[in-house]
């Protein structure tokens, strides 16, 4: 099965895209050989350097494209302490970043979906998009599906969240993706989960997730 965001490495999977920040691309680049990155400056990461940060954002994606196959994670985090004006100038940097470079975004939203799609909306951006770690409610996230983003799904069907499984079921199939996130567990273990909820065999569910992370990661 594919995961399409992880922050750990994940054995099980078919196709491993693991998350990483700027300070640790190059160890876990030559650590995991066989896994492919999405690399970007999270909410939390961002600081008053934010010129050189994208400055080597582009640089180590240059450097490493065939390993790296989507910009991010990245977005807006209301909760978290980041200057949130801050947050959106790196933001936008990374969506032109990514039109530039016609890479994918992979985007993290934390009580800002309106804000970061607006954002994506006023950049012209012309770019996939996934915004990952769907939980809770879909009224919180059906506007992402009409913006047209694929949207992962992980943690939240592990802890059997009711929210979470009935937007599942909402989600349209064809948007749907997997993944396991900072969660110490297995890609198979969300499948499961996920195919129980979506009443579907297991190669069905394999089929569906190889067809959406095609043409996500298509341009």
């Amino acid at each position: 099965m594919i995961n399409v965001h992880s922050h750990h490495y994940d054995a099980q999977a078919e196709v491993l895209i693991i998350q990483s920040g700027l300070l640790h691309f190059q160890e876990l680049l030559q650590k995991y050989p066989e896994a492919f990155f999405s690399l970007g400056i999270h909410p939390w990461e961002v600081d008053e350097k934010s010129e050189s940060q994208i400055s080597d954002l582009e640089r180590l994606i240059k450097a490493n494209r065939l390993r790296v196959i989507a910009i991010g994670e990245c977005g807006l985090d209301k909760v978290c302490t980041t200057d949130y004006n801050l947050q959106e100038r790196v933001f936008v940097q990374q969506i032109k970043l990514a039109n530039e470079l016609q890479m994918p975004l992979v985007i993290h939203s934390v009580k800002a979906h309106a804000e970061c799609i607006s954002l994506l909306k006023k950049c012209n951006n012309t770019q996939h998009v996934l915004v990952h770690g769907l939980s809770g409610k879909w009224s919180k996230w059906e506007e992402w599906e009409k913006y047209g983003a694929w949207i992962s799904f992980g943690k939240s069907l592990l802890n059997e969240n009711p929210d979470t499984k009935d937007s599942i079921t909402r989600c349209s199939r064809e948007k749907i993706l997997l993944e396991t996130d900072d969660a110490h567990a297995s890609i198979e273990e969300v499948a499961e989960k996920a195919r129980l909820v979506l009443k579907l065999e297991k190669d069905e569910l394999q089929k569906l997730i190889k067809n959406n992370y095609a043409k996500f990661i298509s341009v």
